[in-house]
């Protein structure tokens, strides 16, 4: 079922998918299986109880997100309470997270220790930029996107309800995701989440997060799933994507990495771009 992007709040198809097919798998991590239905229970207590800690609606608040499916839900339960969500990689160094808090103007930050949640309060830097960005959204703030800074000074991205939403809506459709898809996941949660987690759980997608991107731990999980979507950086032998794209119609990556890979000799894929994404899409016959 196609969710309706043009809600207010982006965690509306989640919520259809956890009604309609309550049973279908949404997040795999490890021994991990989570139904769209447990997803969208964990995230309604989760948020919950980020109100009991005290976070109000609209509050900027930051969270390290490793490539797990307990922080893919506070994530998403940060959005329900009505906060706006600042994803931080979780390899970066002190500095670097001062950095991200500061150019995101953040007022708390999330710290989970084995499974609990802990809400602290920041320091707001003075930004008096934020406050007016805020007041021009069309929708309230779900996302600030830290950037990496490699072409300045870091900024924070504020990404509204509505813009993620459009997003989503124009880059699935060209890729075309949905129900059937089972997406293997190797890159950093933080910097692909507005889009790409976003999709695949608006459209009712599977989602098997590895630990690395170590060619042994893919095909450990595309012999156990079989995958249609690969979303990583091509890398590896000519015989690990021979053997990598044998059920895989799709593979997706942020940047301009497919642009001449050698698999395009292999394979009859063509290139797609799908609001920053490139994708190829296998042409099966």
């Amino acid at each position: 079922m196609t969710p309706d992007l043009n809600s207010t709040n982006v965690l509306t198809g989640i919520e259809r998918q956890a009604e309609t097919d309550p049973d279908h798998q949404a997040l795999v991590s490890d021994a991990i299986v989570m139904t769209y239905a447990e997803l969208w229970q964990k995230v309604c207590c989760h948020a919950a109880k980020l109100g009991q800690l005290g976070l109000q609606p609209g509050e900027r608040l930051a969270l390290t997100m490793e490539n797990r499916t307990d922080h893919l839900v506070w994530a998403l339960a940060v959005i329900k309470a009505g906060a706006c969500l600042i994803p931080l990689p979780p390899d970066a160094t002190s500095s670097e997270t001062e950095d991200y808090l500061r150019c995101s103007a953040a007022q708390g930050l999330l710290d989970l220790d084995q499974g609990n949640a802990n809400l602290t309060l920041v320091s707001e830097v003075e930004d008096p930029l934020t406050e007016t960005r805020f007041a021009t959204l069309s929708s309230p703030p779900a996302i600030i996107r830290p950037t990496s800074g490699t072409t300045g000074a870091q900024k924070g991205v504020l990404l509204s309800h509505a813009s993620v939403a459009g997003r989503i809506a124009c880059a699935n459709s060209v890729l075309g995701i949905g129900p059937d898809d089972i997406v293997l996941w190797t890159l950093p949660c933080a910097y692909h989440l507005a889009v790409s987690i976003f999709l695949y759980l608006n459209y009712g997608a599977t989602i098997l997060l590895a630990k690395d991107q170590s060619p042994d731990t893919l095909l450990e999980l595309a012999s156990i799933w079989p995958v249609t979507t690969l979303f990583t950086v091509p890398h590896g032998s000519i015989g690990f994507w021979l053997q990598m794209l044998q059920t895989v119609i799709s593979l997706i990556c942020a940047g301009p990495f497919l642009q001449g890979f050698f698999f395009q000799d292999l394979l009859p894929w063509r290139l797609k771009s799908a609001s920053g994404i490139r994708s190829a899409r296998h042409m099966v016959s």
